[in-house]
């Protein structure tokens, strides 16, 4: 599945934790369509930046690795403090080893999860 703004643009900082509420229970194709959103839009950063909001309002699947959904929330975060696209760039330098493993893990998660087409 595509890499998205998601995989390669939001190997990202986290900030403030606004993904810590997102919702945990989202269904796979709520899921998958909010995921889709944000590919769609990629070309375009503020679109894509919305849809990634949105994407932090969707939540979650259950089951999803610790990792794999604090590496979610490191991404909303990121797309949330970043006004342009530049900004998501330099945060990209900033991440830890040990949150780009958990955007790595996201990015797997949703390449295993959306691939298969959702719930």
């Amino acid at each position: 599945m595509r890499r998205l703004l998601l995989g390669a643009t939001v190997l990202l900082v986290a900030g403030v934790t606004v993904a810590c509420g997102a919702p945990t229970d989202a269904s796979k194709s709520d899921f998958c369509d909010a995921v889709e959103k944000v590919s769609k839009n990629a070309s375009d950063y503020d679109k894509a930046r919305d849809a990634a909001l949105d994407l932090g309002d969707v939540g979650t699947p259950e089951g999803i690795s610790d990792d794999a959904r604090e590496g979610f929330e490191i991404s909303i975060d990121a797309f949330d403090e970043a006004e342009k696209e530049k900004d998501l760039e330099k945060a990209q330098d900033d991440l830890s080893s040990d949150d780009k493993k958990k955007v790595e893990a996201f990015s797997s998660y949703i390449d295993k999860t959306c691939e298969q087409g959702g719930e």
